[in-house]
């Protein structure tokens, strides 16, 4: 007895296989427009011409010492003078004035009304430089003494160190040094090697300035 139902016809029977031109639907596939989709990679018409162009304007930064900058700290004392905006990013001192340096010292007047001076040093700290800055910070009695140098010696920084704390004049030391890409003009980088204490260090330093006495230099008689 067959139990199947009568097929229509056209109708395939369960389990035929399905009958498939591949070589008509190839060629229906090749006459297709292809479409845009935002995965597909466009080649640039040169080739690697962008990839190329992208890694040739990359440099390289190149660092140098301050003495490739000036030759020596009257030429950085010079160029200091002349871009005293240099020192509100070094030590964030807004001046309002310099005066034109005969040597590597800068003199010159905060917007506070402060007066600032800047030793200036191309090369390695030295004990006289150091002198210089003691000198410095009696005559002006306080305000603002910066050493500017490209090598900062370990028993300099201690030293101004003790100072910050034993004295009222703030003393900055700053380590100069400079960049280059691909050999361009050099440019300055000012990194704060030491600094004042902070407002609860500088209160408690002008209290014993204030209690302990100082010899100012007015104090002193002219010999003869």
């Amino acid at each position: 007895m067959n139990d199947e139902f009568p097929r229509e016809p056209g109708m395939k029977a369960e389990g035929d296989a399905p009958q498939v031109d591949a070589t008509t639907r190839l060629a229906g596939l090749a006459q297709r427009t292809p479409s845009l989709s935002i995965y597909t990679r466009r080649e640039p018409a040169n080739g690697n011409a962008a990839a190329t162009s992208s890694a040739t304007s990359i440099g390289r930064l190149t660092r140098v010492p301050a003495s490739a900058l000036w030759t020596d700290g009257t030429a950085m004392a010079t160029w200091l003078a002349a871009n005293p905006a240099a020192l509100m990013d070094a030590v964030n001192v807004d001046v309002a004035e310099c005066k034109a340096p005969d040597s590597n010292i800068v003199l010159g007047t905060a917007k506070d009304g402060t007066a600032v001076c800047v030793v200036c040093g191309a090369g390695p700290t030295t004990d006289e430089a150091l002198g210089v800055l003691l000198r410095v910070g009696a005559v002006q009695d306080g305000g603002v003494v910066v050493w500017m140098t490209g090598e900062p010696a370990d028993s300099h920084v201690a030293a101004l160190s003790w100072l910050n704390r034993s004295m009222t004049p703030r003393f900055f030391l700053v380590r100069v040094s400079g960049v280059q890409i691909d050999g361009s003009a050099s440019a300055p980088i000012f990194t704060l090697v030491v600094r004042p204490p902070r407002a609860e260090g500088e209160a408690a330093a002008a209290a014993t300035a204030t209690t302990t006495p100082r010899r100012r230099v007015d104090d002193h008689l002219p010999e003869g």
